[in-house]
C-alpha cells in the first residue's frame, strides 16, 4: 500500500516537472506497476478505546507473553520492536518512582510507570534473570497476529500494537499533556 502511494506521488511529481519543461529521462510509466496480491496485508488504523483494550487483556491467559506485551504496550505506547528488546533490568525504581527503559528507532528513553503498573508487569517475571527479555524476539513476528485473534475472539474490532501508540497519544492529548512532553515520552 505504501509503495503504491509512493508511486502515485512520484508520477504526480513527474507530471508536474514535465509541465514545467524540466529535463527528465524517459520512463515508460505504463510499464511501472506495483503488483497487488490477493489477501495482502493492509494497514489497520483502528485506535482502540481503553475499554476495548481492557476487554481483550482480561480475556488472555494470565502471565502469557501476549498479555504482558499488550499490557506494556497499553501503558506505554511502546513500539513492538521496543517490547521485544526490553529486558527485566529495564524496569527500575528510583527516588522519582518506577520507570521502564525503552530502546527503539529514536534511541533510549525512559517512560514513567505508576507503581501498580510496575507491579503488574513484574508479576509476569516468574524467575527470569535480569538480562532475560520481557517478551522475546519472536513477538515481533507473531504478536500482532495473536493480538488480532484475541480481539476477534472477544468481539472487539482488531487493532494493532501501533493502535496502542495512537491510544497513548490520544490519552495524553485529552489530558492536556504538553505535546513536546508526550512526543519525547513516545520517542518522536
Amino acid at each position: 500500500r505504501t509503495v503504491r502511494l509512493d508511486m502515485k506521488i512520484l508520477k504526480q511529481t513527474w507530471t508536474w516537472a514535465e509541465d514545467r519543461s524540466v529535463p527528465l529521462p524517459r520512463v515508460a510509466w505504463r510499464r511501472v506497476k506495483v503488483r497487488v496480491v490477493n489477501n495482502e496485508w493492509v494497514n489497520n488504523h483502528k485506535t482502540p478505546s481503553h475499554a476495548e483494550v481492557e476487554r481483550v487483556y482480561r480475556s488472555l491467559t494470565p502471565r502469557s507473553k501476549l498479555a504482558l506485551g499488550l499490557y506494556v504496550g497499553w501503558m506505554t505506547g511502546a513500539r513492538v520492536s521496543e517490547l521485544t528488546w526490553a529486558c527485566w533490568s529495564d524496569i527500575v525504581e528510583d527516588g522519582d518512582g518506577w520507570w521502564i527503559w525503552l530502546d527503539g528507532k529514536t534511541g533510549l528513553r525512559r517512560f514513567p510507570l505508576r507503581e501498580e503498573e510496575a507491579r503488574v508487569i513484574l508479576s509476569h517475571r516468574q524467575g527470569a534473570k535480569e538480562d532475560d527479555p520481557l517478551i522475546g524476539g519472536y513477538f515481533a513476528q507473531n504478536g500482532s497476529v495473536s493480538l488480532k485473534v484475541a480481539c476477534e475472539r472477544v468481539g472487539v474490532e482488531p487493532f494493532t500494537f501501533h493502535g496502542l501508540r495512537r491510544l497513548m497519544t490520544d490519552t495524553c492529548l485529552r489530558r492536556r499533556v504538553e505535546i513536546g512532553t508526550y512526543a519525547k515520552l513516545l520517542g518522536h
